[in-house]
């Protein structure tokens, strides 16, 4: 209404001012609105005049090379591959896995395949270091804990009850060892981290851990990391 009263107003007090009407096709959904190139464009009959830019610039013979590539059909066009690096950029290493170049992990793997796995487990917490050795079909073998080699209270999760716990482990490790006359791996899987956790690391690297070393050919981390969860118990006040 307001654009109404503005044109009524305007024609009061200018009576010459009139509004003409749009032509058809310059109206939003006309054909040539839609498509404003298609009438600006000139007929083939009717030449077009010059620009007054100057006269044109003639092709050079790359340019009119790259356009015969783009009039042949997709079909015809040849790919070459990726294009490859240029001679100045950083060398890739060479060979990027050594092991891999070298043969050796196909036959480390057909050699483990033959042995029998059998699983260490180490769960370390704050209260108490527990060892535990299992067949390859998952039942216990013998299991030591800080408690089981001596240590009373607090003292079960101390540095040396988790390293005393880990050389019984190795002994027993080496006496199946001698029964499948090395026919077995060691697959250890760790949990928690308490201090059983570094004695059972130092025990394996130390003098007692010489025999089981070779023999663990797979290292785990199990330790379940907390992502929100439930609320947390109310601290307690003392």
């Amino acid at each position: 209404m307001s654009v109404l009263r503005a044109i009524r107003t305007m024609r009061m007090h200018h009576p010459r001012v009139t509004f003409a009407k749009a032509p058809m096709s310059s109206l939003p959904g006309s054909p040539s609105f839609m498509n404003p190139l298609k009438n600006t464009a000139p007929s083939p009959a009717e030449p077009s005049e010059p620009s007054s830019s100057g006269p044109s610039t003639p092709l050079s013979n790359d340019d009119l090379a790259f356009f015969e590539q783009l009039r042949k059909p997709v079909d015809s066009l040849v790919d070459d591959g990726p294009p490859a690096a240029p001679s100045t950029a950083y060398p890739s290493p060479n060979p990027p896995n050594p092991v891999r170049e070298a043969g050796q992990t196909s036959e480390v793997l057909q050699r483990n395949r033959d042995k029998e796995k059998y699983g260490l487990y180490v769960k370390a917490t704050r209260n108490n270091t527990l060892i535990t050795l299992t067949r390859p079909n998952g039942t216990p073998l013998v299991r030591y804990t800080g408690g089981k080699v001596g240590f009373k209270g607090q003292r079960r999760s101390t540095y040396e009850a988790g390293y005393l716990c880990a050389v019984r482990t190795f002994e027993r490790i080496e006496q199946v060892s001698e029964e499948l006359q090395g026919k077995l791996q060691v697959w250890l899987y760790l949990n928690g981290f308490g201090q059983g956790r570094d004695a059972v690391y130092r025990a394996l690297m130390a003098t007692e851990g010489v025999n089981v070393r070779p023999l663990v050919t797979r290292v785990t981390d199990k330790t379940p990391i907390k992502v929100g969860g439930t609320r947390a118990k109310k601290m307690r006040r003392t």
